[in-house]
């Protein structure tokens, strides 16, 4: 039986922070909660049955105005490096400066950029198995899309997230999803304890 093939699709930002929720206390550093995507993306891969080729893990997030915040964007460019090193595919967009600095800066379009790839992908036949990696549930329509595309080509199959104590996941209305599920040993086997800032 050939082995199916499987894209993940990470929203860095809501990952990061669903670890931080699921794993650590308010007061802990800056780097609980970042992970290695590529690591991630294969223990993803590997709760499913059967044999599986992790054909692509792209990674979506929003990245600052050095102008702005030079600092925080210097970290997340030597993020993005140590990313790109492993052979992950990052996606960004700058960061929206609505009220800063007296509010954060904000992602803006990233998610309808995964969106679309997720789509794309699946309608182009690039992958069997689709994982969706946020619990953003703004991502409800993409899930129902590749539904529709399974119920009317016979593929791909899409799976999403729950994380270790948390709520928050994408649902949709009267179908039943396939979760991948995110404890302590799958955090514990993916952390990254980089402090990029420095």
């Amino acid at each position: 039986m050939p082995k199916r093939r499987v894209a993940v699709f990470i929203d860095y930002q809501n990952c990061y922070h669903a670890a931080r929720e699921a794993f650590h206390a308010a007061g802990d550093p800056m780097t609980g909660g970042q992970f290695w995507p590529k690591t991630f993306a294969n223990l993803l891969a590997s709760k499913g049955s059967g044999a599986v080729d992790l054909t692509y893990v792209g990674v979506y997030c929003g990245i600052a105005d050095p102008r702005r915040e030079p600092k925080t964007a210097a970290a997340r460019q030597k993020q993005i490096a140590a990313w790109q090193k492993a052979g992950v595919n990052v996606v960004t967009r700058p960061l929206r400066y609505g009220n800063w600095p007296r509010e954060p800066a904000e992602e803006k379009g990233i998610d309808v950029k995964l969106a679309i790839d997720v789509v794309m992908g699946a309608v182009q036949g690039f992958y069997d198995v689709g994982i969706i990696g946020s619990c953003d549930t703004d991502l409800g329509p993409v899930v129902e899309a590749l539904l529709e595309l399974k119920a009317t080509r016979g593929t791909p199959d899409v799976e999403v997230l729950a994380w270790k104590d948390r709520q928050n996941k994408i649902g949709v209305a009267g179908a039943a999803l396939v979760y991948r599920w995110v404890g302590d040993l799958d955090y514990a086997a993916m952390r990254d304890f980089t402090d990029y800032n420095l």
